[in-house]
């Protein structure tokens, strides 16, 4: 569900402070130097809308197909009968009011051609092109364009057939249309959807201008940190969300910056139909939009959309860059670099990655709880791509829930801290790759370095006893401050077993909160016992042929198959000792692969059979070929293939040198990307290759090579 960006950001900072912002009553714009930006598309996010859904069937998917249907009608039109949970109430409930959703009908369209034709972007525009103008009789698409700027305001498609892989062609989200008209209106977004309500009700977040509050790569702590729909699709839009869509306007907004001074501030819960006070926007200075970086406090009663009562501190970083070509506002941030967020929960940022979803009473401050320059988490701001870098003096104290909801908030020039961290070192293993954690007790950034001989002068290293310099890798480890990965990559020099070795992490590499810069940490680790590894140079290979995997021949030799690009030729079968010294080359007769005129391999991988055959196998772009050679290349087998279509059914991920050994042959089990079905891939070498059903809810493992 993950929301397709319109276009690159461009990676420069915000240089002139935005001269006024203004949400128009429709769609989200904001006015800088006398033009108009906008910050999604021109999806209105107030006013009385109707959204046009519009179920998509193929001509291999009929769109009631029997094992993978499009939503029905009525399940679609239940979405937006007003009931609790769906997504018109929602949208009312949240935008107190102002935003109405409806639709009172669900249009139907079957394909031309089946559904892989379309599985691309610029075909699947095409699709969406088709079906539009094959409806243009059926549907008056000025019903849905609802403050007349010539664009659809809600454009959804439910489809049949099976979801693809994640964020796949066949995945519920929001995409931004390529010159798609509809009559005489022109589309901006539109979203493929399918499942529950509250897919949908993600979704549309997107489409009014939201961004995934999430990470894409299971970084948990780059995630909004709490109950969030554009996280987790449970909850309401936050606060920040609200006012950026213009639900929350200047009167429901408390302003507090160092000029006001200290105050205690009072809220109405952020689920109140009631005009007032329902967030605090809180940050050394203010330029009164909601692109800037700032705290942001509202009062969760736990009622409506929200799911438990307290104060919810965020921390907004929604500075951005003005696409004047296109009229678009770009974030410099998101929620995808590590603990750089667009926004994130104060209260559990340094809280268990992996339970934060389900501890949610750790997310909310309380009576009795403080939030400030010198609490942990603390109160800085970003500085140079440094989290919490620069010292901003605010605090938030005093907090008093309950039917008058308050807190004070302080702001301070004052703070002198040398506080430095207890570093600790465990061990993953010792060997030539020398991995090791460095633990802190105490949250830590990895400093920003603007050129290379800037970081050279801080790079980890390891100290040998002759003097010599092992330039070190150290990154975040699990996604944590706290924690952080400590290995050799580079092979050379070799490590050596049982050998005295001193880490060395220069003064500088880490810093602490507010650009602090950690002392130097020095460790002395011995190796362990293990097997030296042997640098070897490789041969270089003939460029016209590709060459193989490295593969086993006996215990102590290795292989290497090397053959045409293109059908027939000379292929070689050379071997070689642990040294990399070569032993024997033995050329042959390439197989007629019975490749298609003009085709060529892109892939060679070779496998040590357990009879003490060879298979080789090569990859076109259609089609896999196989055939069993012995040790002097000759062929033992007919050439076996079968074409990439037989599996595409079940997965694009197929990975032909990772197959594994079976029966004097190769197999795979192959599982749909939707884990409903699976198939038993088997290449015998006497037979054609086999794809046999079967049932994915089992797990097989390998005995060995026979079973």
């Amino acid at each position: 569900m993950k929301y397709l960006v319109k276009y690159l950001a461009l990676l420069i900072s915000l240089l002139m402070i935005i001269s006024s912002s203004i949400i128009s009553d429709m769609a989200i714009t904001v006015e800088k130097d006398g033009k108009e930006y906008f910050l999604c598309s021109h999806t209105p996010t107030t006013g009385d809308c109707k959204v046009l859904i519009i179920r998509l069937g193929f001509a291999d998917f009929p769109i009631d197909d029997e094992d993978y249907p499009a939503d029905s009608e009525e399940t679609l039109l239940s979405y937006f009968d007003g009931s609790k949970g769906s997504v018109n109430e929602f949208y009312e409930t949240s935008s107190y009011g102002k935003l109405k959703l409806s639709c009172d009908k669900v249009y139907s369209y079957t394909a031309k051609n089946n559904r892989d034709d379309y599985d691309n972007n610029s075909d699947f525009n095409s699709l969406i092109q088709e079906t539009l103008n094959a409806l243009e009789d059926e549907i008056n698409y000025d019903e849905y364009d609802s403050d007349g700027d010539g664009y659809l305001d809600y454009l959804c498609f439910d489809f049949s057939g099976p979801l693809s892989e994640w964020v796949g062609t066949w995945w519920p989200k929001v995409q931004n249309a390529d010159e798609i008209t509809a009559g005489d209106k022109r589309v901006d977004l539109y979203s493929t959807l399918r499942g529950e309500s509250s897919v949908f009700i993600h979704e549309f977040g997107h489409i009014l201008g939201a961004a995934d509050y999430y990470t894409t790569d299971n970084n948990h702590y780059d995630a909004i940190m709490t109950y969030d729909i554009m996280c987790k699709n449970e909850g309401d839009h936050n606060g920040f969300t609200k006012w950026s869509y213009g639900w929350l306007n200047e009167d429901n907004i408390t302003f507090i910056d160092k000029a006001s001074g200290n105050a205690t501030v009072e809220l109405i819960p952020i689920e109140s139909k009631e005009n007032g006070k329902k967030i605090a926007v809180v940050a050394p200075k203010l330029n009164g939009s909601f692109l800037d970086e700032y705290f942001l406090v509202e009062y969760d009663s736990g009622t409506e959309n929200n799911l438990t009562p307290g104060f919810r501190i965020f921390h907004v970083n929604a500075k951005s860059n003005f696409e004047e070509n296109y009229g678009l506002i770009d974030y410099d941030k998101s929620n995808q670099s590590i603990r750089d967020n667009l926004i994130h929960n104060v209260k559990n940022e340094y809280g268990d990655p992996y339970s934060w979803c389900e501890t949610k009473d750790n997310m909310l401050y309380r009576e009795g709880d403080t939030l400030s320059f010198d609490t942990n988490p603390n109160t800085g701001f970003s500085l140079n791509g440094v989290y919490n870098g620069l010292f901003t003096g605010i605090s938030f104290t005093d907090f008093v829930t309950g039917d008058n909801p308050s807190f004070k908030v302080g702001f301070t020039d004052e703070y002198s801290s040398d506080a430095q961290p207890s570093l600790t070192l465990s061990y993953e293993r010792l060997a030539s790759d020398m991995k090791m954690i460095i633990n802190s007790d105490m949250p830590l950034n990895l400093a920003f370095f603007e050129n290379y001989d800037d970081y050279e002068k801080h790079e980890p290293y390891l100290l040998d006893n002759d003097g010599n310099k092992l330039q070190m890798n150290v990154s975040v480890s699990g996604n944590s401050p706290f924690t952080f990965e400590c290995s050799y990559l580079s092979g050379y020099p070799p490590i050596q077993p049982n050998s005295e070795y001193t880490l060395v992490i220069p003064e500088g590499f880490f810093l602490t909160d507010y650009n602090k810069p950690v002392a130097e940490f020095k460790q002395t680790v011995k190796t362990d016992d293990f097997m030296v590894l042997t640098t070897i140079s490789t041969v270089t290979p003939d460029t016209n042929k590709l060459k193989s995997n490295i593969f086993a021949v006996t215990d102590k030799t290795y292989g290497i198959i090397s053959v045409p690009y293109t059908n027939g030729g000379t292929c070689t079968f050379a071997e070689y000792n642990l040294n990399g010294e070569e032993l024997s080359s033995v050329n042959f007769k390439a197989p007629d692969f019975g490749l298609l005129e003009n085709a060529t391999f892109f892939s060679c991988n070779a496998f040590k059979l357990n009879d003490g055959n060879y298979a080789l196998e090569m990859c076109s772009y259609d089609n896999y070929y196989f055939v069993k050679l012995d040790r002097s290349g000759k062929a033992l087998s007919d050439v076996f293939s079968f074409n990439r279509e037989l599996i595409s059914d079940y997965t694009y991920s197929f990975s032909p040198e990772n197959l594994d050994l079976y029966k004097n042959g190769l197999c795979k089990l192959i599982v749909s990307d939707d884990y409903e079905s699976a198939v038993f891939l088997k290449i015998d070498f006497v037979n054609a290759p086999t794809l046999e059903p079967i049932n994915s809810h089992y797990y097989y493992y390998s005995l060995d090579s026979e079973t």
